[in-house]
């Protein structure tokens, strides 16, 4: 996931920080909250691979990073579109290129993957058959 309001913070330790990264599907961080301990490092941006109960494209996840025993937390991850917010005529499109860009070229279809950005995930409208149930988006 990629959340563009993350902050860094500079070490001046000689092994560096540890992180806790806990995540959520509630903005209260009261149930289902999952945590990892990330370093020792001195490296100013961490990467994590989460592991959530649901798909993220099914339940927003909400991350937020604290130095180890800092006591503070960084901004919550900001919200993103789900597939449960999409219309009965509509499919969460969220891959980069977008399908339409990626899939509307049929002499020459470009290979689209999963968007990191979920800021850039969107309900789409199913093309052909009007429903995506019957289409398969």
């Amino acid at each position: 996931m990629y959340y563009p309001d993350s902050t860094t913070c500079n070490t001046n330790t000689t092994e560096g920080y540890s992180y806790d990264v806990q995540w959520s599907p509630r903005l209260e961080f009261d149930a289902d909250l999952r945590t990892v301990v990330v370093g020792p490092t001195k490296n100013k941006t961490v990467f994590v691979l989460i592991d959530t109960a649901d798909p993220v494209e099914f339940v927003v996840t909400y991350v937020r990073v604290s130095i180890m025993n800092a006591g503070l937390w960084s901004p919550l991850s900001p919200q993103y579109q789900v597939t449960s917010k999409c219309g009965p005529y509509q499919y969460l499109d969220d891959r980069w290129p977008k399908m339409l860009q990626a899939e509307g070229h049929p002499d020459q279809p470009i290979p689209s993957s999963l968007d990191p950005n979920t800021q850039q995930w969107n309900c789409a409208p199913c093309k052909l058959c009007g429903t995506c149930e019957t289409c398969g988006g």
